[in-house]
């Protein structure tokens, strides 16, 4: 369908994702008490109905006395008044979908509500209700979808299915059906966006008529061909003039009330629009008109985030119009997500700058420009343009001039962003203070709310997205999912998965992996046994435990196969107790057939020798006839092209003479040694015998090759070699490597560019600890955290006397020296060690930091994602966190695990995880104490350019 917005392809950055597009929303506000109502006719089949919608809710903190947010309402309160509503616990802000039908003298009573509470904010969420009562199951005659997945219903409260053959009072004729509003009371309306609204009468659809599964991420589909029924009504919201038309066939027109034609906005599922983020508020704020309008309470700091990050390189255009700014803390700015706080001020925040009332741009306490001074009651609409490509910060006042001899479209003047918070996604930000407002545009409303109701340009973006007051400076985008980069990875789970299953004290296999898992972190969740680690590169034989310092142990019925899918378990007790509930985590690695490229040279070291070059071709390594690692499965190709290679024809032999003759099995070469173009390549078959790498003109020049049924390949990029298996695309790699007892040594992690954690190992030192190191702390003198320890971060050469990682690097990490005795924990002579590292990719991977904001409305952390995983610690004698989604998929329930103790599973509501990162939801200082500096690492379900809500 078209829409009033313009071409519809012009809304995704990558068209083919989305087969059906939505293009717009209808904002509902509850200080307006917007609805739409309707009387309905005789239905087709008064027994059988199914409710599909779209929405992006906006309500969130509201008034105490609300008992329920009411999307469709039918019939007389205490009567047949029925009900599909958000319903709310007292003071906690926990909604959860409820189906209510009240039970009057002409009613069956029915009550039904979710497991899953409905508190993200930043993205739309898709709902369908089946009903069908003449199901013979009681508990089949509704049935509530979210996102395409069936939810649990709860069975803590008196619930009550529709009796057999009820028909509810939206099926009765005469009765007036609303949406958007509870009876007739205004504290029941919803505050938010819907979207493609669809009533059908006379069939029980489930979800797959509405929505489909496309790359993990549940999207539309076109239902305007389903049958609707005499009832039935389809609502686009596609006409700000007739918003309450009817586009089936049907023509069930609805009147709309308290709209204007500045409701129907550009916010969609498929292109879904930065709004104000409540839950970066906490308090003191409120939100209305979609989360656009924003008006302020008391004299102090209360600032606000917006719903999405502006990514690395991007432009983007934003307005936003004020009713006066003569208040000392108004504020408009961007910043750093870790740095932001509540209270934050812009005086003395690092990672952060602003527009400071009105008057000047401030960074770290000092202005870095005056402005034209617009200190008074006046109202403004400001324009910003964020230019992360040249790292200017560009803004004006009512469609004059740009500040600082801004040129946008140029990429010059304005206000240069400080070095500290280049490099990375940057928040907007925002403070309205006192009884003032601000009312955002990110492209959705030129208006401001009906504010502004003249002199608009109704202007789109670049790629002609958008609604702006003012026209877009060229090259700059809304700040909208179309606007965001693509991801490289767009279903989490193809590269991490949590998978459950029940132990069996025997033989099982367990499915559901979804790739050949190569990292695998198990738990018994109601039971005290140890988090077991096992992974490719070791070999799937040997365990590590986090909640403990003991060495590297053999358990050969542990874990016994690994499949495309699945993995096979013995009957060791760890991973498969009888009747134990267990939780394997699994990341994939680089898989049963990497390739590896190698640049060969010939030096003059007591004879030739060949020796290697890193993967940047800038370094030989300092040792020459190397023994290599190599995968059997891999290809490898050995590049001769040096001119030093010239009369050396590298070739492979099963021994280290010679004698057995050459090896030529999977093997193919290309030219002539020394030459441009020279290669000899290897696909190195399964069981492959011990192999040499020799010249076979001269004898001596080569080393062993060890031919490992083992995962990883030797990697020269570091001073010291290791065995690296990478999964470069989804930041993450095992290192092992032999000790050399030499400080300073670095250790190749194989993932291109600086990492951002690296947890170190050693496999075979009694009582080694488990060695953090993570970005956010590494530049500090204490920087060292252990995995299997409460402890704080410590320095590990001078508190701890260990050897430790100490630095993280673009090629690897560096290891310090310690004292003689404790350089064993990383670096002993002889010794053996694995590194886990990560390095963060957009949408995907993220190691960050943030502070803890104490109560059960605590901090919001952006992720950029939608987390299924979570590790953290807060930086003080306390425990390690994983929380992680289960197969339920809902928040309210978000389950944790503590990795240095072999505690048994928590299953308290501690944070919810959003479409755009994670909201603490505890008083519990392990997550969310009163501002403690927490570091973690998050993994995605969904990047936020296309994740649903949560």
């Amino acid at each position: 369908m078209s829409g009033v917005f313009g071409n519809p392809w012009l809304y995704n950055a990558n068209p083919p994702f989305y087969n059906y597009l939505i293009n717009q929303s209808l904002r509902f506000d509850i200080a307006s008490s917007t609805n739409l109502t309707r009387t309905a006719g005789s239905p087709s089949d008064g027994k059988k109905a199914t409710w599909s919608w779209w929405m992006k809710k906006s309500d969130v903190v509201s008034d105490t006395s609300t008992s329920y947010r009411t999307i469709f309402y039918s019939g007389s309160p205490n009567s047949d008044g029925f009900s599909i509503a958000f319903m709310r616990y007292g003071t906690d802000h926990y909604h959860e979908l409820i189906v209510k039908q009240d039970n009057g003298a002409s009613a069956a009573h029915m009550f039904l509500y979710t497991n899953a509470f409905y508190r993200d904010v930043s993205s739309f969420y898709h709902f369908v209700v089946s009903y069908d009562s003449t199901d013979s199951t009681a508990a089949d005659r509704i049935k509530i979808y979210v996102n395409g997945t069936r939810q649990t219903i709860n069975t803590s409260g008196s619930n009550t299915n529709p009796s057999l053959n009820h028909i509810p009072s939206f099926q009765v004729s005469g009765k007036t059906l609303r949406i958007g509003e509870g009876r007739t009371d205004a504290d029941e309306h919803i505050g938010g966006y819907l979207a493609e609204v669809v009533f059908i009468d006379g069939t029980a659809y489930d979800a797959s008529n509405f929505g489909e599964t496309t790359e993990g991420v549940w999207v539309a589909k076109d239902s305007s061909g389903l049958t609707f029924g005499n009832n039935g009504f389809y609502l686009p919201f596609d006409d700000s003039s007739a918003i309450g038309d009817d586009e089936s066939s049907n023509t069930n027109d609805f009147t709309a009330n308290n709209f204007s034609a500045h409701d129907v906005v550009p916010d969609s599922p498929t292109n879904n629009f930065a709004v104000g983020n409540p839950l970066s508020s906490q308090s003191n704020n409120t939100f209305t008109e979609g989360n656009l309008k924003v008006t302020g309470s008391g004299v102090n700091y209360y600032n606000y985030l917006s719903s999405m990050g502006m990514e690395t390189g991007g432009k983007y255009y934003f307005e936003v119009y004020s009713n006066r700014r003569d208040s000392s803390y108004w504020a408009v700015g961007i910043c750093k997500p870790n740095v932001f706080a509540h209270g934050m001020s812009v005086y003395n925040t690092a990672g952060s700058m602003a527009l400071q009332q009105g008057a000047s741009v401030y960074y770290l306490n000092s202005a870095i420009g005056t402005t034209t001074n617009r200190y008074n009651s006046t109202a403004y609409l400001f324009s910003f343009a964020i230019d992360l490509e040249n790292n200017i910060f560009h803004f004006r006042a009512d469609g004059g001039t740009w500040e600082n001899s801004g040129d946008p479209a140029g990429g010059s003047g304005g206000y240069a962003i400080p070095a500290a918070m280049q490099g990375e996604t940057l928040m907007p930000w925002f403070g309205p203070n006192g009884g003032n407002f601000q009312i955002l545009n990110f492209g959705q409303d030129s208006s401001f709310a009906g504010n502004k109701t003249s002199g608009s340009a109704g202007a789109s973006d670049a790629n002609g997205v958008g609604d702006f007051y003012y026209a877009v400076p060229s090259g700059f985008l809304s700040l909208a999912s179309a606007s965001l980069p693509e991801p490289s990875i767009i279903d989490g789970s193809n590269h991490f998965n949590t998978v459950l299953y029940t132990g069996n004290s025997g033989t099982q296999e367990v499915t559901g992996v979804g790739f050949k898992t190569a990292f695998l972190w198990g738990k018994t969740r109601n039971d005290t046994f140890s988090h077991a680690l096992h992974d490719s590169v070791r070999g799937f034989g040997q365990r590590l435990v986090t909640n403990d310092d003991v060495v590297e142990s053999t358990r050969a019925d542990s874990i016994t196969a690994v499949g495309s899918d699945s993995f096979t378990l013995g009957s060791q007790g760890d991973l498969n107790t009888s009747g134990k509930t267990m939780v394997a985590w699994n990341w994939k690695l680089g898989g049963d057939s990497p390739t590896k490229t190698y640049k060969v040279v010939v030096v003059s070291d007591s004879g030739n020798k060949y020796r290697f070059r890193n993967s940047a071709d800038d370094t030989t390594y300092a040792a020459s006839a190397v023994t290599l690692d190599l995968q059997e499965g891999g290809t490898y190709t050995f590049d001769q092209s040096d001119s030093s290679n010239s009369g050396h024809p590298f070739r492979f032999y099963t021994a280290a003479d010679k004698s057995g003759g050459e090896y030529t099995t999977g093997v193919t070469t290309s030219g002539t040694a020394g030459s441009a173009g020279a290669t000899v390549t290897i696909i190195l078959a399964a069981s492959a015998p011990t192999l040499y790498y020799q010249c076979s003109a001269h004898a001596g020049m080569g080393g062993q090759i060890n031919t490992n049924s083992t995962h990883g390949s030797t990697n020269f990029d570091g001073t010291l070699i290791a065995t690296v298996s990478a999964n470069v695309e989804a930041g993450f790699s095992i290192a092992t490597w032999t000790g050399n007892n030499v400080e300073n040594t670095i250790i190749p992690h194989g993932l291109g560019g600086t990492i951002d954690c690296v947890i170190t190992k050693s496999r075979t030192i009694v009582t080694s600890p488990w060695l953090f190191l993570h970005s956010a702390i590494a530049s500090d003198t204490a920087n060292i955290l252990r995995l299997n320890a409460t402890a704080a971060a410590t320095n590990g050469s001078s508190t701890l006397a260990y050897g430790n990682p100490e630095e993280l690097t673009s090629v690897g990490f560096k290891l310090g020296r310690g004292t003689s005795s404790s350089m064993n924990y990383v670096n002993g002579t002889g010794r053996t060690y694995v590194g886990y590292c990560f390095k963060n990719v957009d949408g995907f991977l993220k190691c960050g930091e943030y502070t803890g904001g104490g109560g059960t409305d605590g901090s919001y952390v952006h992720l950029g994602f939608r987390p299924v995983f979570v590790l953290l610690k807060e930086n003080t004698v306390r425990n390690w966190v994983i929380s992680y989604d289960d197969e339920t998929y809902y928040n309210g329930l978000t389950h944790s695990l503590f990795p240095n103790i072999t505690q048994a599973e928590d299953e308290n509501v501690r944070l919810d995880f959003l479409s755009n990162g994670f909201k603490l939801r505890t008083t519990s200082t392990s997550w969310n104490d009163t501002g403690g500096s927490f570091i973690y690492i998050a993994f995605a379900d969904q990047p936020q350019k296309y994740s649903n809500a949560r």
